[in-house]
């Protein structure tokens, strides 16, 4: 097939990790595949290297540069006559759905990565837009979502394209894995000792990802286990980041929490800690708790979207915007055995491979294509 990924960047985001990991999986089964980015790309992702896949930035400068790079959209995908135009999130799928007869005969296929999202804590426009997304889904051929929460989810609101399937992401264990010596680097680089159990929360700064909670369950934690430390990794607004700062910073946490920021390094990240966390209030499927888990750490995930099903028998979950609950889970694990890496890393492989999910969606847009 000729498949055209649409998307509106590739910073560093699960979503957009996801994409590269599927492009190149699909160019490597000899698909020809091209990404369109909606904004610049200042540095491809890694996973798109040497895999055969073309990148282009239709280099949209702002939310209102619309003519102009409407324009390059439409020139961009009839240039490449796909099979497949397939759109990644909210607003790179309302355009998918608006070039429908623009460019037939090419299937529009949605890809939905959330569940059940809280649009309060968010903007009028992103408010609007998911409005939107519901009534022009019958304009795609097929939603692909990410976990069963987010299609039942979307279903509730509106969602009603002809076929809607789900396909679980795909973790890379040939790059996320336990490194040993990448774990003493970034420890002794924090200023850690053996003697420090570190937990952490892997996310963008967002409300949706509740950092609040997590740093009361870290306090709580801290009171009883004051040797413990804790990290927090990401970026996001400064302001919303100036505020959790402030709040670790009541709760008595300066000393014993580090603000890393976005990282790169993240397989070193993962295996210098004891334990992850995912406080989230909504997810479709978590990619931190699984590539952590790949790197041999166990996780106490919310129950939210796929993240009881993700967990599996390795994992500890509690309900989520509960801070006593999520400190008790971090507790008791701290004072279980750590189970064996080979076990969490097999988990996934055999549930959660890339392999998996390259070859359930090639077949999934294999059938949209043959109608």
């Amino acid at each position: 097939m000729k498949i055209v990924f649409l998307t509106r960047s590739l910073q560093t985001g699960g979503a957009e990790r996801q994409l590269a990991v599927l492009a190149r999986g699909l160019a490597l089964a000899e698909h020809d595949v091209t990404v369109l980015s909606m904004y610049p790309v200042p540095a491809p992702p890694p996973e798109l290297a040497a895999s055969g896949v073309r990148l282009h930035s239709l280099e949209k400068r702002s939310r209102w540069d619309l003519a102009g790079f409407l324009a390059r959209l439409l020139a961009a995908v009839r240039r490449e006559q796909p099979e497949v135009l397939l759109s990644y999130l909210v607003v790179p799928n309302l355009l998918a759905a608006g070039l429908r007869p623009l460019v037939r005969p090419a299937r529009i296929v949605w890809a939905v990565r959330a569940a059940d999202m809280d649009l309060t804590l968010y903007d009028r426009f992103a408010r609007w837009t998911f409005r939107l997304s519901a009534h022009a889904s019958a304009l795609a051929d097929m939603v692909i979502f990410n976990s069963e929460a987010g299609l039942a989810y979307h279903r509730s609101q509106g969602y009603h394209a002809p076929r809607m399937e789900v396909v679980a992401n795909g973790i890379d264990t040939r790059a996320w894995f336990p490194a040993p010596e990448e774990r003493l680097a970034v420890r002794r680089a924090w200023g850690l000792e053996d003697s420090n159990p570190l937990i952490g929360l892997v996310a963008r700064l967002d409300p949706i990802k509740d950092h609040p909670v997590f740093l009361e369950a870290a306090a709580l934690v801290a009171a009883e286990r004051p040797e413990a430390r804790f990290v927090v990794v990401g970026g996001g607004a400064r302001d919303y980041s100036a505020s959790l700062r402030a709040r670790a910073a009541r709760l008595g946490l300066d000393a014993r929490l580090i603000w890393a920021g976005e990282r790169r390094d993240m397989r070193a990240v993962y295996s210098a800690l004891d334990l992850l966390v995912s406080s989230s209030i909504s997810e479709g499927f978590p990619n931190t708790p699984a590539e952590a888990m790949a790197c041999g750490v166990p996780c106490v995930v919310t129950d939210v979207g796929d993240s009881a099903r993700l967990a599996g028998p390795h994992g500890t979950v509690v309900p989520p915007r509960n801070p006593q609950a999520l400190s008790a889970a971090l507790l008791a694990t701290l004072r279980a055995p750590r189970p064996e890496p080979a076990a969490l890393v097999a988990w996934i492989e055999q549930n959660f491979s890339v392999e998996r999910m390259v070859t359930a969606t090639a077949r999934l847009l294999e059938s949209v294509v043959a109608g």
